[in-house]
């Protein structure tokens, strides 16, 4: 039986406030760029930090950036502060509860993550993202109901990522309307899970 990720059915919620990160969120006169990051790419840890940092001082005066831990079992708050912390014009925000972070990527423009469950709140958001994958065929898998994949980059083909976000800006709409035309048939199938439990 043909199904999709129960995270496609999390709502979005206004709930347990930041105070801090909303504030910082809705004080943006430029357009917001998620940043989740991780070190789960081994020999190719520093190769992945170092081109999302050019990527960053790149785009650094036409967008600010939101960093955005994931996995708290990965200590991923910590690490990313530690690049947060080189990045002028960015925030990084705690650990959100799901309906709430899914609240909050509804109001970026973007977001580059490396975590899959956080792709897909994005998708469903009609946001579009870049996954930078570790398990490489769940994230294709992923961004392939969608006819996306190409927005999935191997740790080694990191310096892809300049080309794809330039793709994203120049058709924008194109890519969320990818999102929208299956998002509906998405739903459904994480739904046929709840059915089957029935």
């Amino acid at each position: 039986m043909l199904t999709s990720d129960l995270a496609f059915l999390c709502p979005s919620k206004n709930i347990c406030k930041n105070n801090d990160l909303e504030i910082w969120v809705n004080n943006q006169t430029k357009k917001i760029i998620g940043i989740n990051i991780h070190q789960d790419y081994k020999n190719l840890n520093d190769l992945v930090i170092n081109n999302l940092l050019l990527f960053i001082k790149k785009y650094k005066n036409k967008y600010v950036f939101l960093f955005i831990p994931h996995d708290k079992r990965k200590n991923e708050l910590e690490f990313m502060k530690s690049i947060q912390q080189k990045v002028e014009n960015s925030f990084i925000c705690t650990y959100l509860e799901p309906c709430y972070e899914k609240y909050i990527l509804s109001k970026l423009y973007c977001i580059i993550t490396c975590r899959m469950h956080l792709s897909i709140l994005t998708l469903s958001n009609i946001t579009p993202n870049i996954n930078i994958c570790y398990n490489g065929t769940k994230a294709i898998g992923l961004f392939s109901l969608f006819n996306l994949e190409k927005f999935v980059i191997c740790p080694k083909n990191i310096t892809s990522i300049f080309n794809l976000f330039i793709q994203i800006e120049n058709k924008y709409l194109e890519y969320q309307n990818k999102i929208k035309s299956k998002l509906n048939y998405i739903k459904l199938l994480s739904n046929k899970q709840l059915d089957f439990i029935k």
